[in-house]
């Protein structure tokens, strides 16, 4: 038979017979087989295979690739001990025979003929060689010393296949040569008790190959101690987290014991009030038809005193304050300094280990990366004959073993066009991928960076959003729920801000000035006080109060408050302007010595115009950006110039950074009068320019926080207050109205408008009602108390003139409302009607909408107002002097078909949700950022 001259993997080389060793079982076993021919052939035969190309000739070429001819001579018989085709079995040798399987080696192997190789030349069980073919990621074929990412990959899965195959034959090989032989059992009690010299080998190298597997199924699954890595990892942060919860368990199971306790306890004093209730009930006979109409209310609150559930309402009198003491209660004997060591501890472990554990596999990443070593055959056998691979009878070619061979005539393996090698050293390779990945993150705009450092902010107001009462010798303070405060509270995660401004009272006492500062630091609130005179010239006599011509009073005379509205007819005089003045400079005194460097300053609102100037002079290099809001219109430059100070104002509010307006009607005419009155010069980025300083003015639409509204409206008391509403004007188109009782309102033409309408359509005056809400406001002024009788006289005299025996179609309420009922009514209106002269956004108009998801109500809105140049796609706008408009408008709302109110309902409703009071504010901390950063 034919040589068969291709080798693949795992094959041996094959002649027709090679001449074996006779003492050998093998040999015996081969010539038991070929006598009894119980197998097509066996191991020692040639199987009958086509003859194929060789890659390489074992007696010519000593390693790599070659042309294989196509005849070769017959080769010179060599020693049977010599010859590649069979070579007597080492005791490292795996055997493929079939005999194999019943015929242990032969004993005392080591004495054949066939002398051993070294033992540096063999192949250890932790060499990281195996014993198959040499191949190029061992260093072992020469080839260029660069690789790619791909190729690199390649290689270590093709060494990770090797060492796995590697193992497998290990495990066969020493399976076999552990097997006792027949003449080995015999001295079995012998190898019990070793002769004295003689160590016992038998337990320590069941040991060592235990150790041996473990390390060789490591090099066979690199990836195995990553996995690890993870599971270590999963364990170890659920056992901290098991312990975090367990201790927050046993805290919580301790306070809610406690606090059944103490709804126990107030359970049992209810019991007792029951108790007293029914024998007052039974002594007083209330429960007969003979009950004294005297005492029908008495008996009425002893029946719901007796019908009361002691253990819910004993849960609903634990109040906060109970738990807070229940609270202190387990926190006062434990030591502070236990709690934080603790949790010092749990959070180091946590950090530290999860930092290990990704330390860890980042170096086996790294290792992962790097291509396996560069060796030349020649080069590194000559030099180092260690490094050269063992022959073994079934070496093979790891590349064919990868894939089959793309072979030309010559024999030789074409490289796929993955496998090309590209010329750039590992390193290399791993540097321009680690500056690849650097070039790819972007380095944060200063935009960005107040999210990744907290800015501190100080919001500066006329007066402080909260309310102080004075109780127990001390002062509780508690927050308001104004518009400025909802749109700051989306601020906390990027600012810390704390507020300053007067908290509304006369305090002179340095005790009590204390006091409120404690109760109000609670709030991150600083208050700055004012003497009652000071506060009253600067707020009444300058900033706010309007009274028209025929209402001027020689004692109270406003000044800025009815230019801002466009109303005539003030008078100016000194002492009030002084007024202004020193309120604007102790405001500055203050706020210049808390001021961090670096920091944001927002002032709002005309009360403090003066205040950005004041504080440029006393923050000078502190780098502090300053802002300013204002929340009233800014009129145009005629009205304005009525106002004698009006230069001082304006450069006042020329040393802010950033200053905001409601719409861009009041940010052109603010540019307009600082362009022509204060010489400030315009910028072709739109900016201003004035004494060497850029001021950025610009349109904030502020809004309000419409999930408020959303959630009370699921709240039980709304829900059942709406249903009040509705049975009460069922069959009627509900009209309402929410005015802060001012000029600016225009709440006369409101009414005088409501009458006009019921004139022109008196068929309607029983089928429609306008709610009116006057919340009260200044009601120390004369002027808004004549104001107020107008309006109340004005209300009885539709009533009396409208009304019939089935009702009457104005409802007047001067007083405000809590917020439950303004939600409820807000929830019943098909119509909102403001009629504001001017106002600056009327934030009224948002509210409204925001209740208005299932009855989708009609909004009729002043033009005036500034939420008009917003809405007024979705809202009926009218001129609040022009009566039939206003008639018009509203008759067009009660008589609006379903389709027409849902489609404006939704072009409103999308508006606000788009421009909410969070989104105010933040867009407006952002500019005044980027503005400080340089980014303007």
């Amino acid at each position: 038979m034919d040589k068969r001259t291709a080798e693949s993997p795992m094959d041996f080389e094959w002649q027709t017979r090679a001449p074996g060793d006779v003492t050998s079982p093998f040999y015996q076993l081969s010539m038991q087989h070929d006598n009894q021919k119980k197998r097509p052939h066996s191991i020692f035969d040639s199987p009958e295979k086509k003859t194929m190309p060789a890659l390489r000739e074992p007696n010519s070429q000593p390693f790599l690739f070659s042309q294989t001819k196509t005849q070769q001579p017959p080769a010179t018989p060599k020693p049977f001990f010599n010859q590649s085709a069979f070579m007597t079995p080492r005791k490292f040798d795996v055997d493929f025979s079939s005999g194999a399987e019943n015929m242990s080696s032969p004993e005392h192997a080591d004495n054949e003929d066939t002398p051993e190789q070294p033992k540096a030349h063999r192949n250890s069980l932790f060499s990281m060689y195996g014993r198959f073919a040499p191949s190029p990621g061992r260093g072992e074929i020469p080839r260029v010393s660069h690789y790619s990412n791909a190729l690199a990959r390649r290689v270590q899965k093709r060494r990770r296949r090797d060492k796995a195959l590697d193992l497998q034959l290990r495990r066969d090989s020493d399976d076999e040569s552990d097997r006792p032989s027949s003449s080995e059992l015999k001295p079995t009690k012998q190898r019990q008790k070793p002769g004295p010299g003689q160590p016992e080998t038998t337990q320590t190298g069941s040991r060592l190959t235990s150790f041996s597997d473990f390390f060789a199924l490591l090099e066979a699954h690199p990836n195995v101690p990553s996995i690890l890595s993870w599971w270590a990892q999963l364990v170890v942060n659920l056992s901290l987290f098991s312990l975090a919860v367990y201790v927050v368990f046993g805290f919580v199971s301790a306070i809610r014991a406690e606090f059944e306790q103490a709804a126990e306890e107030v359970s049992d004093t209810i019991l007792a009030e029951m108790a007293a209730c029914a024998k007052s009930y039974v002594d007083n006979r209330c429960a007969g038809g003979d009950r004294l109409p005297a005492l029908e209310s008495v008996c009425e609150n002893w029946e719901r005193c007796m019908n009361r559930d002691p253990a819910k309402v004993g849960r609903a009198k634990v109040s906060a304050h109970t738990m807070a003491v229940i609270i202190n209660s387990f926190i006062d004997p434990i030591s502070w300094k236990a709690i934080m060591f603790f949790l010092a501890t749990i959070s180091t472990v946590t950090v530290v280990s999860n930092w290990s554990f990704r330390s860890f596999r980042n170096r086996l990443n790294q290792h992962d990366y790097s291509a396996p070593p560069s060796y030349s055959r020649q080069s590194s056998a000559q030099h180092h004959p260690s490094l050269a691979p063992p022959q073994y009878p079934y070496q093979h070619n790891s590349i064919g073993y990868m894939g089959a061979p793309n072979q030309g005539a010559t024999g030789f393996e074409k490289p796929d066009a993955p496998l090309m090698l590209e010329q750039a050293t590992t390193k290399d390779f791993v540097s321009e991928r680690t500056r690849d990945r650097e070039s790819r993150m972007r380095t944060p705009s200063p935009s960005k960076r107040m999210s990744m450092t907290k800015r501190n902010l100080i919001v500066v107001s006329n007066r402080l959003p909260l309310s102080l009462k004075k109780v127990d010798g001390g002062y509780e303070s508690s927050l308001s729920s104004g518009g400025l405060v909802t749109s700051l509270s989306g601020l906390t995660k990027t600012t810390t801000f704390s507020w300053f401004g007067w908290p509304g009272i006369d305090v002179t006492d340095e005790k009590e000035q204390g006091q409120i500062r404690q109760s109000l630091d609670e709030h991150n609130a600083v208050p700055i006080f004012l003497d009652n005179e000071l506060a009253n010239n600067h707020y009444n006599n300058f900033s706010s109060a309007y009274h028209p011509v025929a209402y001027i009073s020689p004692k109270i005379n406003a000044i800025l408050w009815p230019i801002l509205h466009y109303q005539s007819g003030i008078n100016f005089e000194d002492g009030p302007w002084e007024a202004y003045q020193r309120v604007n400079e102790i405001f500055a005194d203050t706020i210049a010595e808390a001021a961090k460097p670096g920091s944001l300053i927002w002032v709002h609102d005309y009360h403090l115009m003066l205040l950005p100037r004041l504080l440029r002079d006393r923050l000078a290099g502190k780098n502090c950006a300053i802002g300013f809001s204002l929340h009233t219109p800014f009129p145009a430059g005629d009205f304005w110039r009525g106002l004698p100070v009006q230069k001082e104002l304006l450069r006042g509010l020329l040393a802010s950074d950033v200053i905001g307006f409601h719409t861009d009607e009041y940010k052109r005419n603010f540019v307009l009068c600082a362009e022509t009155l204060a010489d400030a010069k315009v910028k072709e980025s739109g900016t201003l320019e004035y004494e060497g300083h850029e001021v950025v003015a610009e349109k904030f639409i502020v809004g309000i926080d419409p999930q408020k509204f959303t959630d009370a409206l699921q709240n039980e008391e709304v829900q059942n207050r709406i249903r009040e509403l509705q049975r009460r004007y069922s069959g009627m188109k509900v009209i309402v109205g929410v005015d802060r009782l001012d000029y600016i309102k225009g709440l006369d033409q409101k009414l005088k408008g409501y009458d006009a309408f019921l004139d022109q359509y008196p068929e309607l005056s029983n089928k429609v009602v306008l709610i009116q809400v006057a919340v009260p406001s200044r009601e120390d002024v004369k002027e808004y108390q004549d104001l107020e009788t107008e309006l109340s006289t004005m209300a009885g005299r539709i009533n009396g003139k409208h009304s019939t025996a089935d009702g009457c179609p104005l409802i007047y309420m001067h007083r405000s409302v809590n917020f439950s009922e303004l939600t409820a009514l807000y929830s019943v209106a098909d119509a909102c009607l403001l009629t504001s002269t001017r106002d600056g956004m009327n934030l009224v108009s948002f509210e409204y909408v925001a209740c208005q998801a299932q009855r989708h109500g009609v909004l009729l809105l002043s033009e005036f107002a500034g939420a008009a140049s917003f809405m007024k796609e979705g809202c009926i706008t009218f001129h609040p002097a022009n009566m039939s408009e206003m008639v018009d408008a509203i008759h067009q709302a009660v008589t609006m078909s379903d389709e027409d109110r849902k489609s404006r309902y939704e072009t409103l409703r999308h508006f606000i949700e788009t421009n909410t009071s969070a989104k105010w504010g933040e867009s407006f901390i952002e500019t005044l950022t980027k503005h400080v950063d340089g980014e303007n």
